[in-house]
């Protein structure tokens, strides 16, 4: 699924254009693991909110044979399978997948064929 943000006047907005000066640079290294307590296996590395539209950057990680549970949100999301190998619907997925969730679609269950690591963008809240 292709995303494209709406044309609209951005003057009006809360934050102004000049809020970030430069790139935003991200190690996630630096970032722990938080474990999933609802999802035995899987892991949730966040590395940061931009909360003028609520856009969540991170990380899911994934033991083999874990599962969880993705989208169903408020706002659209993309997931890019970083290395490893994730099933949905019978049908196994490797690295360099990428994944599309509209805003209320219904939630998708991935599960690890092999460990596997995702990148995990919700996007603008409009």
């Amino acid at each position: 699924t292709a995303y494209e943000i709406p044309k609209r006047d951005w003057s009006s907005d809360v934050c102004s254009s000049d809020l970030y000066e430069g790139q935003i640079m991200m190690n996630p290294a630096t970032c722990d693991w938080i474990e999933d307590k609802t999802a035995p296996g899987v892991g949730r590395k966040w590395l940061g909110t931009f909360t003028e539209r609520n856009t969540r950057v991170g990380f899911l990680r994934l033991e083999k044979g874990a599962t969880v549970k993705v989208g169903g949100g408020t706002v659209p999301e993309f997931l890019f399978v970083t290395n490893g190998s994730v099933s949905h619907d019978g049908r196994t997925y490797g690295q360099y997948t990428a994944f599309g969730l509209e805003a209320g679609e219904t939630p998708k269950t991935l599960k690890a064929e092999t460990a596997a690591e995702l990148f995990h963008v919700q996007l603008p809240q409009f």
